[in-house]
């Protein structure tokens, strides 16, 4: 009994080392998914290899023991694992290309049926025979139990090929249309899946070397092997392809295409709500009756800017669509995409920065009025409205230094109000300011844009001539003269009148800068000591006043 013993573990031992090594493979690419749980579908990976390898051991145990009865109760055992790979193999699949909106709880439900029925069945197998209604001696030599398969079995067969093959398809389209780097990845979860599955179909086939030896475990090996690999190599789990489900459906635009003939072929959720349509309405429709007049797809496409124009739904919403073009082959136009992006909420902003805007310069238009207005108090006369005696400063120094850079004259005209102090005396200060405010806008109006009127101080006035030969400043100076005689003032149902008293001189033929003031005001006192209401030119040498 123990050299048959013997003769079974040399038989049998390379097949249970191939089982503990792949269920401790299968453990190792556990432990690296584990480690990248947190990426989307890692968890159900994580539980795929868990599965794997439970089936793995299980089988391995099963393979090594010798009595019928240790060898069906492992067998039972590995049926928890080997009903899940199937089940946990779809559903990773269908995260991994981006399928989870269309998985469902019913699909959940149909999907893991079948595997929680089959392990039922499996360890109540002794009450019912539906999944091995009979056993029988294989090949002592490889220590083999053949089970001899039930109506429930067949019909888990027939479900793990469904499922395999579905799973194969998603995967191949997948492969299709994906780029390089994800194509390598899914041709190796290919390779993978279809090892297994091969392995299943020898041990069903009469081309199995062995039979009625069980080579599904041994397929989950190299299953295993291309799982590390591709984990390694080509960043499984760490470069996951987003779909166009994923892509277009969460995207914060609303997103649609359009054929040539501008009807609609696809379109996401935003823009369903965008255009207040339900999803079976949109498609196939025009898009151009949904849009404003103005809004021309192929002229917003030729001029490769976005255009903005108004949508008016229940409220008025701001919209920029960009259109790009779409193509079947490189010279094949198919159709357009168009973009719609709400800026309903930036043109607001853009509408109340606007408004800001206008306050701050209507603000800043009242600032400098204001400051026009305190610049030119600070150099007028509040009384007359004639400069004062701090722009005079200013200006004359200016006047006088153009004169000499331009080679011209420039004529000083000094005037006092004949005995105004007696005039107040006689009438009271406020005809007197009276007085003086009407004679100020009468300097004003009888003087030249360019010429400069100031108050001198108390009833003197000063006003400078630029460019003036002597014989007009003084025809200037005596029609003012004149003006002044025969003006007329209104006070207390009197007419006041005064005269005035003026010196002229020019600079520079009368004096320089430091000396002309005193010339002018020279020419002034001889005027009013020489019988007053009348003008005086300066002369260097000025006649004897007795």
């Amino acid at each position: 009994m123990n050299n048959m013993q013997n003769m079974h573990w040399m038989f049998n031992l390379p097949h249970v080392i191939a089982l503990f090594v792949s269920a401790g493979l299968s453990l190792l690419v556990a432990f690296l998914v584990w480690q990248r749980r947190k990426i989307n579908g890692g968890t159900i990976l994580f539980w795929g290899m868990i599965a794997i390898s439970e089936y793995c051991l299980g089988a391995a145990f099963e393979s090594a023991a010798v009595e019928p009865a240790m060898k069906v109760l492992f067998n039972q055992i590995n049926y928890i694992g080997m009903v899940c790979c199937p089940a946990l193999f779809f559903t990773f699949i269908m995260v991994y290309t981006h399928r989870v909106k269309h998985f469902h709880l019913t699909t959940n439900l149909l999907l893991w049926f079948i595997p929680v029925i089959t392990v039922i069945l499996a360890w109540t197998n002794a009450w019912h025979g539906l999944v091995w209604p009979g056993f029988s001696q294989g090949s002592k030599e490889a220590n083999i139990l053949i089970y001899h398969h039930g109506p429930a079995y067949w019909v888990f067969v027939c479900y793990l090929y469904l499922v395999l093959l579905t799973g194969a398809v998603i995967l191949v389209r997948e492969f299709l249309r994906s780029k390089r780097q994800y194509r390598y990845q899914i041709g190796l979860m290919l390779a993978g899946a279809m090892i297994p599955s091969f392995s299943g179909l020898v041990y069903l086939s009469d081309i199995n070397p062995i039979p009625h030896l069980d080579w599904t475990p041994i397929g989950f090996f190299f299953n295993g092997c291309i799982m590390v690999w591709c984990i390694f190599r080509f960043n499984l789990l760490s470069l996951i392809p987003v779909a166009r489900e994923a892509l277009i459906e969460q995207l914060q635009d609303s997103v649609m295409v359009v054929n040539l003939q501008h009807e609609i072929v696809d379109f996401n959720a935003n823009a369903r709500c965008l255009f207040h349509h339900n999803g079976q309405d949109l498609i196939g429709k025009n898009i151009d009756p949904m849009l404003p007049a103005a809004v021309h797809i192929e002229k917003i496409h030729e001029s490769g800017l976005p255009q903005q124009f108004v949508l008016h739904h229940s409220s008025t919403v701001w919209i920029e669509l960009r259109v790009s073009s779409i193509y079947h082959q490189p010279n094949e136009l198919a159709g357009w995409l168009l973009v719609f992006s709400d800026i309903t909420r930036s043109k607001h902003n853009e509408l109340e920065l606007q408004m800001v805007n206008q306050q701050l310069f209507q603000k800043l238009e009242e600032i400098r009025h204001l400051q026009a207005k305190l610049q030119e108090e600070s150099i007028r006369d509040v009384l007359t409205g004639c400069y004062n005696r701090r722009y005079l400063e200013d200006s004359l120094q200016r006047e006088m230094s153009r004169a000499r850079r331009e080679k011209y004259q420039l004529g000083l005209l000094l005037l006092d109000i004949d005995h105004f102090k007696q005039f107040n005396d006689s009438y009271g200060h406020l005809a007197g300011d009276k007085m003086l405010q009407n004679l100020g806008e009468l300097f004003l109006q009888k003087t030249r844009s360019g010429d400069i009127v100031c108050r001198y101080g108390g009833e003197e006035f000063l006003i400078i001539f630029p460019n003036i030969t002597t014989q007009n400043l003084l025809s200037r100076a005596e029609c003012l003269r004149a003006e002044v005689e025969v003006f007329q003032l209104e006070f207390n149902a009197c007419l006041l009148n005064a005269t005035i008293s003026m010196g002229i001189a020019l600079f520079p033929q009368d004096g320089d800068e430091k000396t002309i003031l005193g010339a002018v005001d020279q020419a002034l006192y001889i005027a009013k000591s020489t019988g007053r209401n009348q003008v005086y030119a300066y002369q260097s040498q000025p006649p004897t006043v007795s």
